[in-house]
């Protein structure tokens, strides 16, 4: 990122003529004065106003080249631009200072900084200092033209009757004019009891306009190679361009930021591009947040957070303030250009930041790891920026590059958040986000009913059973529709794979509503044990505690439900099964429990079936004492199977 960002005087001359393709008029109003004005009278002096990031440096410096290249100019005109930390300067005499010593080095003044600096034990310097400066400059028959910079800092450290004496002398004295910057309105500038009052001309920077928007995207796009990309953009979705516009602000240096982020399809590239930007302006924005007061500070947080314009009433809410308090501190903020009002037809004005770069900063700095609030931003931007079909071609791409690991962590994390807000996509690339994001992401998103029923029926037709398990485990209430396709299903899959499961069997003949489990869940479990063996199914959701607990419970549901006649050896070594997967997984008092509440149904002679699982379950425990005592009290015909299974057990391997 080179265009047009933080310091364009570090860039060649020519670079930066090259780039500057935006303020046009404000630079041709301004340069046009200056080179019509002989200076043999005082001149207007100029205020450029604008935001952080709004071009005022660079138009500074482009006035500056301007001058310099002018051949009429250049032979009598010396633009001195000061720079923006102007920490030499407490006095007005320092400023007569600083333009000495920059003639002596840059224009040949031998002898002026030393002979200003003869006088320095005197009361009335800064006279005598001036007198100096103006002799030599008409000795070269020179003027000077001041490009200050954040002139506002500048002022601040001037005391009152110091402002008054360096009005009274750009007032008075035709060698000097000023070009001064500021990124807020100047209490003296408003106040008609201050020196500046009515001084200057204003020279408001707005955001920029569409034609000049798309200039500067033309330039960029030149500059990194993505003309063709953005030629495209500006003929068939123009409207794309006000979205930039919207969320940039309209700042030149903001549009430059976020360029790169946008036209980059590669996900990864473009994510650690933000952080490199967010790091970048860090300092900036943490400075003005550490400039607020303490009280200010909560406000922007609250009003950040939210992301989208919020109204008193709402923040009294959030931060416990009295309303006055909120309105007067917002009404501070908004003089300091860091709160935008946007007015209502009521009295219920809306607040938001001024900057959204700010905003985006403050999100993704501030924002907890898994708050959502950190990604909104660029959610809202693609609603925006990409038709429903793009979006779902960048969701697409997405998850098809997860699963090929070409996506750093950092990147899953970021675009699995922002995927996971949308919601005017189809079920089935919701879901796909779903599976394809961190957990902690994956459990935050949520399905409705309608969107349930669809993807029931799209993996009910593709027979991916798989995700319809999935989906089930999502789904509480089956509708007799479905229940119908459910006894298809296990029609189907007996046939195919030529399973007599007494459960399958029991689910195709037992059409009884009332005897029917109508749980989703519970009949997944009939129709994927009829496919998989239980160790598979707790392989999708090994993680989930508390899926694994949800899953369990609805077995144990089920199997209470069958009738003794239907428990034969078959259903028995189906319920061995589960027991060995609980074990294998590492869930033996799971197991426990399991065994305990069937039995508990199904009395002593189903305990009796499956006790040798009891005893592997309870000599896994924690309680090995108690399994080595009850291991005492058994026969020999016990004991074998009980240490064979738990060998078995030993060297199982869960199956992912």
């Amino acid at each position: 990122m080179a265009i047009l960002l933080y310091n364009p005087d570090r860039k060649n001359k020519q670079e930066f003529l090259d780039e500057f393709v935006v303020r046009h008029w404000q630079f041709d109003e301004i340069f046009n004065d200056v080179s019509t004005d002989d200076m043999k009278y005082p001149g207007q002096h100029y205020m450029l106003l604008g935001q952080r990031g709004s071009g005022k440096t660079t138009l500074l410096w482009r006035l500056k080249y301007a001058i310099e290249d002018n051949e009429y100019l250049n032979k009598w005109v010396i633009p001195i631009m000061f720079s923006e930390e102007q920490y030499f300067i407490s006095q007005v005499v320092n400023i007569w200072e600083y333009i000495a010593e920059y003639l002596e080095d840059t224009h040949n003044f031998s002898g002026l900084s030393a002979e200003i600096q003869q006088y320095a034990h005197k009361e009335d310097f800064e006279e005598i200092a001036l007198d100096i400066l103006i002799k030599y400059l008409d000795r070269y028959k020179k003027k000077v033209v001041l490009l200050i910079d954040n002139v506002g800092d500048l002022l601040d450290k001037l005391d009152r009757l110091e402002i008054f004496r360096l009005r009274e002398i750009l007032q008075t004295r035709p060698h000097l004019r000023l070009i001064a910057a500021s990124s807020a309105v100047l209490d003296g500038i408003l106040d008609y009891q201050q020196p500046f009052f009515e001084f200057f001309k204003m020279v408001p920077l707005m955001g920029l306009s569409y034609d000049e928007s798309t200039a500067l995207l033309k330039k960029l796009a030149e500059m990194h190679g993505e003309t063709g990309k953005i030629e495209k953009i500006i003929r068939e979705t123009p409207s794309r361009i006000e979205t930039l516009r919207t969320l940039s602000g309209g700042l030149p240096r903001t549009m430059a930021l976020l360029f790169q982020v946008f036209v980059d399809d590669e996900h990864g590239n473009a994510v650690n591009d933000l952080e490199k930007i967010l790091d970048a302006v860090t300092p900036l924005y943490k400075h003005r947040m550490d400039d607020l007061p303490a009280q200010q500070q909560k406000i922007v947080d609250a009003v950040a957070r939210n992301w989208e314009a919020v109204s008193v009433k709402e923040l009294t809410q959030k931060l416990r303030l009295e309303s006055k308090v909120i309105s007067a501190q917002l009404r501070q903020l908004e003089r300091i250009d860091i709160i935008e009002k946007r007015t209502t037809k009521t009295k219920n004005h809306l607040y938001l930041l001024r900057e959204r770069f700010f905003n985006i900063w403050y999100l993704m700095r501030y924002g907890r790891k898994e708050d959502r609030q950190r990604v909104i931003w660029l959610v809202r931007f693609l609603e925006l920026w990409c038709d429903k079909g793009e979006i779902e071609r960048r969701i697409i791409s997405y998850v098809e590059k997860v699963k090929e690991g070409k996506l750093d962590s950092k990147s899953i994390e970021f675009y699995g958040q922002v995927y996971s807000f949308f919601e005017k996509i189809t079920p089935e690339t919701k879901f796909m986000v779903r599976e394809s994001v961190p957990i902690y992401i994956a459990g935050k998103m949520r399905f409705s009913e309608k969107e349930l029923d669809e993807l029931f029926d799209i993996y009910l037709k593709k027979k991916d059973w798989k995700n319809f398990a999935k989906v089930a485990l999502n789904k509480p209430v089956l509708n007799t529709a479905q229940r119908k396709s459910v006894y298809q299903i296990v029609d189907d899959l007996s046939a195919i794979h030529e399973i007599k499961w007494p459960i399958l069997e029991f689910i195709s003949t037992s059409k009884d509503e009332e005897v029917l489990p109508d749980s989703v869940v519970e009949v997944f479990i009939l129709i994927v044990l009829g496919v998989y063996r239980y160790d598979v199914i707790l392989s999708l959701i090994e993680n989930d505690t508390e899926q694994v607990n949800k899953l369990t419970d609805l077995f144990v549901r089920l199997f209470s439900l069958l009738e003794p006649a239907i428990i034969d050896e078959q259903a028995v070594m189906f319920f061995a099964t589960v027991i060995v997967s609980l074990l294998a997984y590492k869930y033996p008092q799971l197991a426990l429990s399991v065994i305990n509440r069937v039995s508990a149904v199904h009395g002593k002679s189903f305990f009796d079936k499956v006790s040798f699982c009891y005893y592997a379950a309870l000599s896994m425990a924690e309680n090995n004492e108690e399994a080595q005592e009850a291991m005492k009290k058994l026969g020999s015909e016990l004991k074998e199977p009980i240490l064979r299974l738990i060998a078995v057990i030993d060297s199982y391997k869960p199956k992912k």
